[in-house]
């Protein structure tokens, strides 16, 4: 199971969450769930996430970075 760092919601895969995040999370004014950073747009919290040292953030960046369509398949088997 994978918890949403954005808020309570757990999916059962990987490639699910990913989905999640994309659809309900790329908004404006998206806070980061590990500092108290604050988005305008999301190409600013990937630059955040890219500036940032710590684990969590770079854990983020990474499953961030993964490409829409390939997610899209992953979950309508497409």
């Amino acid at each position: 199971m994978y918890s949403c760092p954005f808020c309570d919601t757990i999916m059962p895969t990987f490639g699910q969450l990913r989905y999640h995040i994309f659809r309900k999370h790329k908004t404006e004014n998206e806070k980061c769930p590990y500092c108290n950073f604050i988005t305008k747009n999301w190409t600013d919290l990937m630059i955040h996430l890219i500036n940032s040292k710590e684990k969590k953030h770079v854990n983020l960046l990474f499953l961030l970075l993964s490409e829409y369509k390939e997610v899209k398949a992953e979950i309508l088997g497409g």
